[in-house]
């Protein structure tokens, strides 16, 4: 039988055992993580461990770093810094995926009509396709692209309420 004096253990189950995959067991020795154990040299009971984080908690929706990121303002730099990072990530993904489907169109073609299957030339025919064009311009259509792709991808997904 438990005491008063006593704070009740917390134990998390994995996920296994509630879907009655039964028990995990831990091979490795029981210790005491070391911030409760930091706690107890400095004097401080697991009271007031539970205390302070209970503080910590009840604090958090009021701290400064909590007040930032609730900003207007944090949440457009944020916003726009994601839409950059998620434009580079595009035109990287979209650029490779185009240039190794037209490899592969250019090789199933050559291999179709030739009879041959040559990796080479058709890396070659694709390389020399895009010589024709200037690199500004190759860059700027990619650029477009991969804006309007995630512009729409943006305002088409259904808005996270906080």
């Amino acid at each position: 039988m438990k005491h008063n004096h006593q704070s009740p253990e917390i134990r998390i189950r994995p996920l296994s055992e509630g879907i009655g995959l039964g028990n995990l067991r831990s091979v490795t020795p029981r210790t005491k993580p070391t911030n409760e154990s930091a706690f107890e040299k400095s004097g401080m009971t697991r009271q007031d461990v539970s205390v302070a984080r209970q503080a910590q908690v009840a604090y958090a929706p009021h701290s400064v770093a909590t007040q930032l990121r609730q900003r207007q303002s944090t949440r457009w730099y944020v916003g726009f810094w994601r839409f950059v990072a998620g434009v580079g990530a595009d035109i990287f993904v979209g650029s490779t995926t185009a240039f190794i489907l037209a490899w592969a169109g250019v090789l199933a073609w050559n291999a179709g009509s030739s009879g041959q299957f040559n990796p080479l030339s058709a890396l070659i025919n694709i390389t020399d396709l895009l010589e024709k064009f200037s690199a500004s311009r190759v860059g700027l259509v990619a650029l477009l692209l991969a804006i309007v792709w995630r512009a729409s991808k943006t305002l088409l997904q259904p808005q996270a309420s906080v």
